[in-house]
C-alpha cells in the first residue's frame, strides 16, 4: 500500500476512502499474523475496492489469517473461505462450499445472496460453479 501519499497530509484533508486506506495501511504496518478488517471497502471507489481485494489475497497467500466483517456479501464470498453468519443470538459457522448448497443462508441472516450465487442458482448451475470454484463474475470465463 502506498503510505507515502498519506504521510505528510493532515488527517482532516483525507477523503473518507483515503482515511480508510490510511487506517488499513497503519494496521498492516504492525505485521500481525491475524488481521481484522471491519467494512474495509466502505467509502472506497471501485479502484480502492480492487486494491483491498489484492491486499487481502496477498495477506492470505503469505499465510496470514484475515477476518473480514462486512455486509457486502459479494466481497465476502469472493475472498473468504469460512463464514460466520450471525442472526440474533445464533451464529452459523460454514465453509464456502456449504453456501453453494444453500445460498439462502445469507438471507436468513439479513444479508443479500452474493450476485454470483444468485446467478448460478437461477440457472440451476450451483454445483457446476462450486466444482469450478467460481466465486465472482470474473471467474465465469473459465466455464463459458
Amino acid at each position: 500500500m502506498d503510505f507515502d501519499r498519506f504521510k505528510d497530509r493532515s488527517p482532516h484533508t483525507l477523503s473518507g476512502g483515503e482515511a480508510r486506506l490510511a487506517a488499513i495501511a497503519g494496521g498492516l504496518a504492525t505485521k500481525k499474523e491475524i488481521i481484522i478488517m471491519d467494512e474495509p471497502t466502505e467509502e472506497l471507489d471501485y479502484h480502492g475496492q480492487l486494491r483491498i481485494k489484492q491486499i487481502v489475497r496477498g495477506l492470505k497467500e503469505d499465510g496470514n489469517t484475515v477476518l473480514l466483517i462486512s455486509h457486502h456479501s459479494d466481497l465476502l464470498f469472493e475472498l473468504c473461505d469460512y463464514f460466520f453468519l450471525w442472526s440474533g443470538s445464533m451464529v452459523n459457522s460454514l465453509e464456502k462450499h456449504e453456501l453453494y448448497r444453500n445460498p439462502d443462508l445469507f438471507t436468513k441472516t439479513g444479508i443479500e445472496i452474493p450476485k454470483i450465487l444468485e446467478y448460478a442458482r437461477d440457472r440451476g448451475r450451483l454445483d457446476e460453479f462450486r466444482l469450478a470454484g467460481i466465486v465472482s463474475f470474473e471467474d465465469m470465463e473459465s466455464i463459458l
